[in-house]
């Protein structure tokens, strides 16, 4: 089946003035917490929001001012039993800064901790994703993003 490992996508929806970017974890052998941190060039983005799905119990909200490398935490203290699903466990949605030159922008989830329920260390693979920022121009504080041709 595999080791236990963190996935993201590259983030879709370049052209957008956010992006999201969905971090799942895959062959969970079954967890109770999990504490990772994310980093991203805080020079290019902004996270704008994190969106738990609910998948694993006990998430802790982070602070309201955040940077990077911020930390990511699931402790589900009353849990009788591991949760062993596999999917999807957050959203992060970031903005494109109106500094950021064209390029390539990596974000990273690298583990820290994972228990399960009789305490045993579970480790997971760390995980990245790179956000191709294209040529764009600006407007009035509004980006048009292209690739072959220019907005009308």
């Amino acid at each position: 089946e595999g080791a236990p490992k963190y996935k993201i996508e590259d983030p879709k929806g370049v052209v957008r003035k956010t992006v999201d970017l969905y971090i799942s974890i895959e062959n969970n052998p079954g967890i109770i917490s999990l504490r990772n941190y994310i980093t991203y060039d805080k020079d290019a983005l902004e996270l704008v929001e994190i969106e738990n799905t609910g998948m694993l119990g006990g998430f802790t909200d982070p602070p309201a001012e955040i940077g990077s490398p911020f930390i990511l935490r699931w402790a589900d203290s009353l849990a009788t039993q591991n949760n062993e699903q596999d999917g999807e466990i957050v959203k992060l949605t970031f903005r494109i800064k109106n500094t950021a030159p064209k390029g390539e922008y990596e974000i990273c989830v690298i583990p820290i901790e994972s228990r399960n329920y009789i305490g045993e260390k579970i480790v997971f693979t760390a995980a990245s994703a790179t956000l191709n920022c294209p040529t764009h121009l600006q407007t009035a504080g509004i980006f048009y993003y292209y690739s072959a041709r220019r907005p009308h």
